[in-house]
């Protein structure tokens, strides 16, 4: 009876199943079942900041259109076997990571620092200068919103002044 309990535990079908169930709590963030893990609706829980399913199937799929210009028959499926589910999520939790520790420092970007960010990004200009119109085109082309993209150029001047900072000590 016990090698009949051997055999089927080892067995490729429940080692996969068991993979597919670590992968599972390591993805969703649980990690005390008690309290402590990601709010509801998260993937993960970095200091203050928050990254929410939307955040990582946004920045999957932003992933996948930068690989079909290179490879069009890729899929999301494909995509997903090939890790970038993992890569996304471990990307944004780093990146949730260095910005809490930099806003931790007193880092930040102002209102200011962003628009010139905004203004100097070739994509949203015409005739070599910012144009508002193109600006809100291209936002919404690649499903972002001005709070989200500012959110998103925030957090990378946050990262660049951390690295910068470090890189000067």
């Amino acid at each position: 009876m016990i090698s009949f309990f051997r055999r089927y535990l080892t067995s490729w079908p429940v080692l996969l199943l068991f993979a597919i169930i670590v992968v599972a709590f390591a993805v969703t963030g649980i990690n005390d079942p008690f309290g402590g893990s990601a709010p509801a609706g998260s993937v993960a829980k970095v200091g203050s900041r928050t990254i929410t399913e939307p955040d990582l199937l946004q920045a999957i799929d932003r992933t996948v259109r930068e690989v079909r210009q290179r490879d069009p028959a890729m899929t999301q499926a494909e995509a997903a076997r090939q890790g970038v589910v993992e890569l996304m999520a471990t990307q944004l939790i780093g990146q949730a990571a260095m910005e809490e520790v930099g806003s931790g420092a007193g880092l930040g970007a102002s209102d200011e620092a962003l628009d010139r960010v905004i203004a100097g990004i070739s994509a949203f200009q015409s005739g070599g200068k910012f144009d508002q119109a193109t600006y809100l085109r291209v936002i919404q082309q690649q499903g972002l919103t001005d709070k989200r993209l500012r959110q998103s150029l925030a957090g990378d001047l946050v990262r660049e002044q951390l690295i910068l900072s470090l890189i000067h000590i």
